[in-house]
């Protein structure tokens, strides 16, 4: 009985206990899950760290016990009820305070947009335009943003096979990609064909060219098909490489019975060069009749397109001078078929003329349009001083400006104009005319001094002046200018005047207005003058002026001093140390160690020399007679690596280039060291370098002058052989036929000789046809018919001098071949024909 009291005592304590620390620790405990539905509320009201008025909840007392009955359901539901209404003043106050804010994050919005450029605003609400549209847009839409964020090839190919792999799961049958409401339309998919040609990924055009062409209906591809093609043919011309697919995607539109443009052949003319494949392409767009319309576009591409050449055409193709009579053929057809040219029109015709040196027809049709009364623009006034300053025109140059001042309305001279002007002078080498302009340039903005250029030019019958009037304020010199008349004092050899034009130069004599950028700022700010400091180019131009080594080398240490420099550090570049190089070789006597020296001096700047810099100095030991330093300088071309070069890695230093050989050969030719040369010969041929005419005139002389050749027939038997076609001509491979000729000729084989002669690839000139007529006379018996053949048939020979064209040497071996035979009247014949006007003559 004591035990049981003694035990429901002790249960009525623990019951107390307990009771009371439940009640005790109950604050803490609602407290605590008060402190986490806050933090819980301020991440609903401020999420990103970004506060937003639009998004703010009215939070209700049911929902706050609602929360509070998950989080405990043991809670009274009284101190329940309390806690939900605290909760809920909470909420409704930090929502006060998100309001508060988000209206002065607006303000201060309000008042950056209200200073910021209405570009830059513009450009900004653009990209928050297309971030809010993006953001409910199809997977499609997403893809074309990535488009826009990426830059290399690799992710744009990569993104290419999502947006391919998401066409194909979702088609449609309008042939349109996409699904849903949201669709990739034609513009758009032609917008991403030119995305794609402009960040230079042309492969993943090509095979989203190819996915559009083989997914989209018959219908779809002929109404759309025509801009895809032609943007991405306007893609390829624009890139040197992929420029000769262009005309293959013609092709396949045809296949495809996509009918072309006249905004496609547009595009077409601006991958082409040259009047050949001009009319071949306006060929191929007259055979779509009235589908392809020659519109004002149309004739401008191929006018422009007839004044380009290739960089890769031979020699005879860039100096085919009839491009501009196409041009001016297809500009008289734009006037027959009433298409009214514009400013561009004439701009790449009067180009099309000055590409081919035809002053007089630039001139005409310039006039031509002022008599029409149409006032050229600055475009056509720079095109036509361009066919002057390409020329070599000056004085028309002068007049063409003179004119533009006065001509009616007054078209404003600007930089550029003078430029050309410039360029033209120093093409001549007008230095004192070239400095005289670009003074008055410089002194044009003052009010006070009414400056003229006045030049005296002597002619051989009269004396021409032209006087210029005041050059326009705003035609202030540039660095163009400067280095022009730079380039005007190095044409006259005037070392001493290009050196003081950059001795002002460095003295901040010559300055030009530089505008503020206006990032930032309400307003614009004012412009600031800075002084246009001497660059790369002004030194280089310096130095091909120069003609004494040691001040070639002064100038290369002051450049190089000049990295020291915070602002204006012009270091010398490879071109620098070329031109310096060059100071040494055509120096009197060479100078070969000063040129050794700049070698090591651009290694040690970590500069790897390149084939020029080798090349010239090289040919400096070649005029000094060194043919010992010139092998071995093309030795250290061949077995210096990249590493020995500071900052450059492992590899070869460069390759000798013909020019390089050529050097060496010609040194070794001048000592008669025929076995190197043939050597060095044969070296180029198994490294696929092509010989050039200088090398076969090197390789004749080595084998010509050499005193210890037992055999030169051999040697010159085994070069003519080896001989390309092309190289059998008098241009390229000349001495050595001659050479071979004349020692078929001392061996009396008139047959072999009359063989290698009949090889010859074009005209002939005087030493070749000396040599098969000494061939003539030499043969057992002589072959005087032949000889006479021989000389009646080329009595018109390239280089000759003589009566007749025929040199006095070959016509003493003709008629030697007939006296020798006892033909004595064959030979006064040609003594009568060929010597007859020099005996009228004395």
């Amino acid at each position: 009985m004591y035990f049981v009291s003694k035990w429901r005592v002790l249960v009525a304590m623990v019951f107390v206990i307990f009771r009371w620390t439940h009640s005790f620790s109950a604050p803490f405990h609602h407290g605590r899950m008060k402190s986490n539905l806050n933090r819980q509320f301020h991440s609903l009201v401020a999420h990103d760290g970004e506060h937003d008025s639009s998004t703010t909840v009215k939070y209700t007392t049911e929902e706050s016990s609602l929360f509070l009955e998950q989080e405990d359901c043991n809670m009274p539901e009284k101190r329940r009820n309390r806690l939900a209404r605290d909760v809920t003043r909470s909420r409704l106050r930090h929502d006060r305070e998100a309001a508060k804010i988000n209206q002065s994050i607006a303000s201060a919005e309000a008042n950056r947009r209200s200073s910021m450029p209405r570009r830059q605003r513009q450009q900004q609400n653009k990209n928050n335009s297309s971030r809010n549209n993006n953001h409910h847009k199809t997977p499609t839409f997403r893809i074309l943003s990535s488009f826009q964020e990426v830059s290399s090839v690799m992710e744009m190919d990569q993104w290419m096979d999502i947006l391919i792999g998401h066409s194909e799961n979702n088609p449609n049958n309008n042939g349109e990609q996409g699904e849903g409401e949201y669709l990739l339309t034609a513009r758009e998919q032609t917008n991403l064909i030119r995305l794609l040609g402009s960040r230079g990924a042309h492969d993943t055009m090509l095979r989203y060219l190819d996915h559009l062409s083989s997914s989209s209906p018959q219908t779809s591809l002929q109404d759309n098909g025509v801009f895809w093609y032609t943007a991405a043919i306007g893609a390829l011309t624009k890139s040197p490489k992929y420029r000769g697919k262009a005309l293959g995607l013609l092709d396949k539109m045809d296949r495809l019975d996509i009918v072309p443009n006249a905004y496609t052949f547009t595009a077409l003319f601006t991958g082409i060069h040259g009047r050949q494949n001009t009319l071949k392409l306006m060929e191929r767009a007259s055979s779509y009749g009235t589908n392809v319309e020659w519109n004002i576009h149309f004739y401008n591409a191929a006018i422009h397109a007839c004044s380009r050449q290739h960089p890769d055409s031979s020699k005879d193709e860039r100096h085919d001078h009839q491009g501009w009579q196409t041009a001016l053929t297809l500009f008289r057809q734009m006037q027959q078929q009433e298409v009214e040219p514009n400013d561009q029109t004439y701009t790449w015709l009067l180009h099309a003329c000055a590409k081919s040196g035809q002053v007089r027809v630039a001139l005409s049709l310039l006039e031509e349009l002022r008599a029409s009364g149409t006032r050229p623009s600055e475009a056509v006034w720079g095109a036509a001083l361009r066919a002057c300053a390409m020329a070599g025109n000056y004085m028309e140059a002068m007049n063409l400006i003179q004119t533009m001042q006065s001509d009616q309305g007054g078209v404003p001279t600007s930089t550029l104009h003078y430029n050309t002007l410039l360029s033209a002078l120093s093409k001549t080498g007008q230095d004192t005319l070239a400095h005289d302009i670009l003074q008055s340039m410089q002194t044009s903005t003052t009010p006070s001094k009414n400056t003229s250029v006045h030049q005296q030019v002597s002619g051989s019958d009269e004396e021409t002046s032209v006087e210029m009037s005041s050059i326009h304020e705003g035609a202030r010199p540039d660095i163009i200018s400067l280095n022009t008349v730079l380039g005007a004092f190095a044409k006259a050899g005037n070392y001493d005047g290009a050196r003081q034009l950059i001795s002002r130069m460095e003295e901040g004599e010559f300055w030009q207005d530089v505008q503020h950028q206006n990032e930032g700022f309400q307003y614009p700010r004012a412009n600031r003058r800075v002084a246009i400091q001497p660059d790369v180019i002004s030194y280089n131009t310096l130095l091909s002026a120069c003609s004494d080594p040691m001040e070639a080398m002064k100038i290369v240490q002051e450049m190089r001093m000049s990295r020291r420099n915070r602002y204006g550090a012009t270091p010398p570049t490879k071109v620098t140390y070329t031109n310096a190089i060059s100071v040494c070789r055509k120096s009197d006597p060479p100078d070969l160690n000063t040129a050794l020296k700049l070698l090591d001096t651009a290694k040690n700047d970590g500069i790897a020399p390149n084939v020029y810099m080798y090349s010239a100095a090289i040919w400096t030991a070649e005029r000094l007679g060194d043919w010992r330093a010139a092998l071995s300088i093309l030795n250290e071309m061949k077995s210096t690596s990249v590493s020995s070069v500071p900052g450059m890695t492992d590899g070869i230093l460069c390759e000798p280039n013909e020019i390089s050989y050529d050097g060496v050969i010609s040194a070794c030719a001048c000592h008669g060291l025929h076995e190197e040369a043939i050597k060095l010969y044969k070296e180029m041929k198994d490294k696929r370098i092509v010989p050039t005419p200088v090398t076969y005139q090197k390789l004749a002389a080595a084998i010509n002058r050499s005193t210890s050749i037992e055999n030169k027939q051999k040697e010159l038997e085994e070069i003519f052989y080896g001989m390309k076609r092309y190289a059998k001509c008098i241009k390229v491979g000349g001495p050595i036929i001659e050479l071979l000729i004349r020692e078929y000729a001392a061996a009396g084989e008139y047959r072999a000789a009359r063989g290698v002669f009949d090889s010859l690839e074009g005209p002939v000139n005087a030493a070749c046809l000396a040599a098969i007529l000494y061939a003539c006379f030499q043969a057992a018996p002589a072959r005087w018919e032949d000889a006479i053949i021989l000389l009646h048939s080329s009595d018109i020979v390239a280089g000759a001098t003589g009566i007749g064209k025929i040199e006095s040497i070959a016509l003493n071996y003709a008629i030697k071949a007939c006296a020798k035979e006892n033909h004595w009247e064959e030979a006064m014949n040609l003594i009568q024909i060929y010597c007859r006007p020099m005996r009228q003559q004395k």
